[in-house]
This record gives structure tokens, C-alpha cells and sequence, in this order.
């Protein structure tokens, strides 16, 4: 059975993660950022899972998991997690030509969307993503700049 120390320990795994996507969010391999993104969601479902009392080996067990539990919201948060995983998969194995514009919204669309939920459940520590204003603030010099593929997001 997971401990309490197991949840805030993927809470910690969480929020390393965020920091290294801080770190080359659409400056480098869009294919792994989205890749991050997906185990910064994976660790922040993990937590859930751990607070109640489960603790899963594989993709498929957590999302079994994950739909029997009754958590208000968790409905949501799971079909954007699919979303993700999906999109992560797809990255990595199917496309490795992701557009920065393709980054930002699955950053704004899903994984925001994801992670201010998870904190809403008040589980150990809050995950801290970047804004996503500081996001556009390197889209604006990328438009400034010329970049071919600003125009397509903003």
C-alpha cells in the first residue's frame, strides 16, 4: 500500500519534470516536450492514485484505476490525460515534426488544464508550470524575430 510519503514523492517527480520543460519549452525537440508534458501528468495521476491507496505498474492499470475512483473533476482531468498520452505517443513514434504552435496549445489546452485540477485536490505540494503568458512572451520574440511558425498561434 502507497504511503504518504509515496504521493509527495511523485509530487516532487512532477514538479522536476516542469522545471525541465521550463528549461527548453519551444526552444528544442517539441517531440519531447509534449513527452514531458505527458509524465508531468502521468506523476501528478500517480499522486492521486498513491492518496488513495493504490499503487499502479503500467499506463493501462493507472487509467483502469484512475476510472473507479469518484473524484469530482477526475471525469475530465482523465479524458485530457488520454488526450495527452495520445499526442505524447503520436510525438515520439508517428510525427517527430511538432510545430511550436502544436507545443503551446497542447501546454495551454491540456496540460494547465490538468495540473490546475491536481491542485485544486490539495495533495501534498502544488505543481508551479510555467504561465502561459511567459510562453508567449517567447512566442512574441520568435514573431519578432520572423518565425515561420508564430503566425499559426497567435
Amino acid at each position: 500500500m502507497p504511503t504518504q510519503n509515496d504521493h509527495i514523492e511523485h509530487c516532487d517527480h512532477c514538479q522536476h519534470n516542469a522545471n525541465f520543460l521550463a528549461s527548453f519549452l519551444l526552444e528544442h525537440s517539441n517531440d519531447w516536450s509534449i513527452t514531458v508534458m505527458f509524465y508531468i501528468a502521468v506523476h501528478a495521476m500517480e499522486a492521486i492514485l498513491s492518496n488513495n491507496g493504490i499503487n499502479c505498474q503500467s499506463h493501462q492499470s493507472r487509467k483502469n484505476e484512475l476510472e473507479k475512483l469518484d473524484i469530482e473533476g477526475l471525469n475530465t482531468a482523465l479524458c485530457l490525460y488520454k488526450n495527452l498520452e495520445r499526442k505524447a505517443h503520436d510525438s515520439r513514434y508517428k510525427n517527430y515534426k511538432i510545430y511550436d504552435w502544436e507545443v503551446h496549445r497542447v501546454y495551454k489546452d491540456i496540460l494547465q488544464k490538468i495540473i490546475i485540477w491536481f491542485n485544486s485536490q490539495k495533495i501534498g505540494k502544488e505543481i508551479q508550470l510555467e504561465r502561459c503568458s511567459q510562453m508567449d512572451d517567447k512566442w512574441f520574440q520568435k514573431y519578432k524575430a520572423k518565425d515561420s511558425e508564430c503566425y499559426k498561434c497567435h
